[in-house]
């Protein structure tokens, strides 16, 4: 199948930092009506009058996540999917063209400002989340409608008055932005989290929540019984859930809350039950009421963004606490905790353990005569040929400097698996020029009925391995005999 070369943004970098992904040709059509549709159910909903009528605002949010996501491929899938919903709504076809075009200039330029400052679609700290608010509130937004009044003026001849000016601004300018915002933080925040892959009971929890918060939400809102509940009771009912969901969730779960808390909302007005029904009946200026839901919405998605940047933290010194940041193999001090649990497990029960202690060649000279950075990347290229030939179940660790070591257990070939890694890398290193060629000497240790700590084991070890150096390295030797 043909395939289109897209920019997509690489994991945990600025938009600006992008890597060539292939996408298949379809694509852009299948954005094109997922636009399309996200733009139908959006008119339906607002299709309501009253509290936040106009509120859900989904394929705004599509269209930005879409273009945050896969750049320029986006660009002819939003123009086609908005210029398809003007046509739709009986627009002539020269004022839809023109709409359309509007809509997408403005998204192009939300994209570029987002990218200039450094904008992450991965959306991991609350800068970024706060970036995107800022952007579709201060910049999308006020283009719009100038747009629109420039439109007003010139097409359709009308005067533009001050009082014009103001509901223009006022009009809805809350409400889309608030579900401009939802729609891309949970579109964005969403792909991020399905990369990370995160395991079936993640997502068969998120579900459950979900279900459970929509539940919770149709007793209060079109439930008759419920209706004597002021609205505020409700906000106050909703917005404890929906920190609940951002606390187990992070940003994921809070935006994805939010989206149904404003559905929930929309569907009670199209009913006609529920408190804020009752609200909009008695013909109360909503305004504040509006206010005060998209102070709720944007808060709990912050407090979401917190709790990610929180967990990725933690995250991050877990994987620093066991693993060597350059390499991302097992540190020295966790290869010793997990080593000795296999030793205690050899002792108890007949488990053949076999130790290979490693040293790259020459190491210091390549540091000397080509600088740090290129004994980094032979650290990791070494490293990344370990993980390549070793088994899942095996130990692989930088134990320091240039030394490694890899613990198996069960029965294993130990001339074959050193063979084997010294045959990959001399295959694999002419294939990048970038690392300086090297050659490493191993020494080679079987677990003794004698060895009572892996100190013992990796003597034995350490001992082949002055061998190895001393015959002319580049070599193997198992317990001081060659192999």
């Amino acid at each position: 199948m043909s395939n289109l070369q897209l920019a997509t943004p690489l994991r945990g970098s600025p938009m600006g930092a992008r890597a060539e992904a292939r996408f298949p040709l379809w694509t852009p059509i299948l954005l094109a009506i997922g636009y399309f549709a996200a733009g139908l159910l959006s008119y339906w909903f607002s299709s309501a009058s009253g509290a936040f009528a106009e509120s859900v605002f989904i394929h705004e949010g599509f269209g930005l996540a879409m273009m945050l996501l896969v750049g320029r491929t986006a660009w002819g899938s939003v123009f086609a999917g908005h210029l398809a919903l003007s046509l739709y709504q009986g627009m002539a076809a020269g004022l839809a063209l023109l709409v359309a075009c509007g809509n997408l200039l403005v998204l192009i330029l939300l994209t570029a400002l987002l990218q200039r400052l450094k904008f992450r679609w991965q959306m991991d700290t609350p800068r970024d989340y706060l970036l995107l608010v800022l952007g579709v509130t201060l910049v999308s937004q006020p283009v719009a409608r100038l747009l629109a009044l420039g439109m007003m003026q010139s097409l359709m001849h009308a005067d533009i008055t001050r009082e014009t000016v103001v509901e223009v601004f006022k009009f809805m300018w809350l409400d889309e932005s608030v579900c401009q915002i939802l729609v891309a933080s949970s579109i964005l925040s969403g792909v991020d989290v399905w990369r990370r892959h995160q395991p079936g009971s993640f997502w068969l929890t998120l579900l459950l929540a979900s279900g459970l918060l929509a539940l919770v939400l149709a007793q209060l809102l079109l439930v008759p019984d419920y209706q004597w509940l002021h609205p505020l009771h409700v906000l106050s009912i909703v917005y404890l859930l929906v920190m609940l969901v951002a606390a187990l969730f992070e940003l994921f779960g809070a935006a994805l809350a939010n989206i149904i808390v404003l559905g929930s909302t929309q569907w009670a007005t199209h009913k006609g039950l529920g408190p804020f029904y009752q609200l909009v009946d008695s013909g109360a200026d909503l305004t504040n009421m509006n206010t005060f839901l998209v102070g709720i919405i944007l808060s709990s998605c912050l407090v979401g963004a917190l709790l990610r940047e929180r967990s990725d933290r933690e995250a991050m010194l877990a994987q620093l606490a066991h693993h060597d940041s350059l390499t991302g193999l097992f540190n020295r001090r966790h290869f010793f905790e997990l080593a000795e649990r296999e030793l205690l497990k050899a002792r108890r029960e007949p488990l053949q353990l076999t130790l290979f202690w490693m040293d790259l060649d020459h190491f210091k000279q390549i540091n000397d005569k080509h600088g740090h950075a290129a004994g980094d990347r032979a650290l990791a290229f070494f490293a990344g040929v370990l993980q390549r030939q070793c088994r899942r179940s095996d130990l692989v660790a930088r134990m320091g400097g240039e030394e490694f070591a890899v613990l198996t257990s069960g029965s294993v070939d130990a001339a074959a698996l050193a063979e084997k890694v010294r045959n990959a890398l001399r295959i694999e290193l002419p294939q990048h020029p970038q690392v300086v060629a090297f050659t490493v000497s191993m020494g080679v240790a079987a677990f003794q009925t004698g060895d009572e700590r892996v100190e013992d084991l990796i003597h034995r070890a350490d001992i082949a391995l002055y061998q190895a150096k001393a015959n002319g390295r580049d070599r193997v030797v198992l317990d001081g005999e060659g192999i």
